[in-house]
């Protein structure tokens, strides 16, 4: 007898919407659309449950950028920050007080 299995992980993308961002490598406001995507384990072609958590990624529609997220369950809780840092409202990441742009994101702060 001979069995023949095909396996394996896939990305699925769904698109979410669209959102006025910054994008820095132009630097201007654009419109991104926004994508959600997350790998499913797939068998004989059928996703059957998925292997990772979901991430959004916000592609500019103009340069073709694209910036991704990790949707956290904690990204709205408060949490302490250190001196001389303050947190970026797009991304949540920590930046030094006097910088004008996130340097994870790009957002203007």
């Amino acid at each position: 007898m001979c069995f023949f299995f095909i396996l394996g992980v896939v990305p699925r993308e769904r698109r979410i919407g669209t959102e006025t961002r910054f994008c820095p490598f132009e630097g201007r406001d654009t419109v991104h659309v926004l994508i959600e995507r997350r790998m499913w384990f797939m068998l004989f072609f059928i996703p059957v449950f998925p292997v990772s958590r979901k991430e959004i990624i916000a592609e500019c529609t103009s340069c073709g950028l694209a910036s991704r997220e990790q949707i956290e369950l904690e990204r709205e809780a408060v949490r302490p920050v250190g001196r001389g840092l303050k947190i970026c409202p797009n991304c949540g990441a920590e930046v030094v007080e006097e910088a004008r742009f996130c340097q994870y994101c790009g957002q203007r702060l």
